[in-house]
């Protein structure tokens, strides 16, 4: 049997690097991970999740330009049915279900939805504002149902979310669902942003 010896000076030295997890054959000069990549440290890790012997210690939460909010509706009416009877909508006019208003990071893409559930009658539609601007529209309101409408925009520092009813004909009666005891809330806007 005849053994081949590879002298260390025939083999190539490699270098590990923090940009991929490809490990080369060959040979390598002593380190630690933590100094080929400082990434990788305790704090950058899930709590109770260990990695290369690093236990971590990153409790979630928001990233430092997320921002998220939430509001319900606080309009009052008649209860009838299982149902809130709104004011009745003029003709070309709209009412506001629910407003937020958030502190969005510079150039921050934010992410709006807004919603209701009810029963409408007319030529009504569920539209989300966002900073000043309507970015989205429901098919028309018609019988009893669930509506949600979503969109994103770029916005940046405080700006107001809301989501609202607009009627566009003569016919003008709009009933959330939602306010008796136990029920989901009738209608509302959540807003907030991805990290980009």
């Amino acid at each position: 049997m005849t053994r081949i010896a590879f002298h260390p000076a025939t083999v190539p030295l490699r270098i590990l690097s923090p940009a991929n997890d490809t490990v080369e054959a060959g040979r390598y000069k002593a380190t630690t991970l933590s100094a080929v990549d400082a990434d990788l440290a305790a704090a950058n890790i899930a709590e109770a999740i260990t990695i290369f012997g690093f236990l971590g210690t990153f409790v979630g939460g928001a990233l430092a330009e997320d921002v998220l909010g939430e509001a319900g509706t606080t309009l009052t009416g008649t209860d009838s049915g299982g149902f809130r009877l709104l004011q009745d909508l003029a003709e070309a006019t709209a009412l506001t279900i629910a407003t937020t208003d958030l502190n969005f990071d510079a150039s921050s893409m934010a992410v709006g939805v807004g919603y209701i559930g009810g029963e409408g009658v007319g030529e009504m539609k569920l539209q989300l504002v966002m900073g000043g601007v309507q970015v989205a529209e429901s098919a028309e309101i018609d019988g009893r149902d669930n509506w949600i409408v979503v969109a994103t925009r770029a916005l940046s520092g405080v700006q107001t979310c809301l989501v609202r009813i607009h009627n566009y004909g003569t016919i003008n009666q709009i009933r959330l669902m939602g306010f008796l005891s136990g029920d989901l809330v009738a209608g509302g806007v959540a807003a907030g942003s991805i990290k980009i």
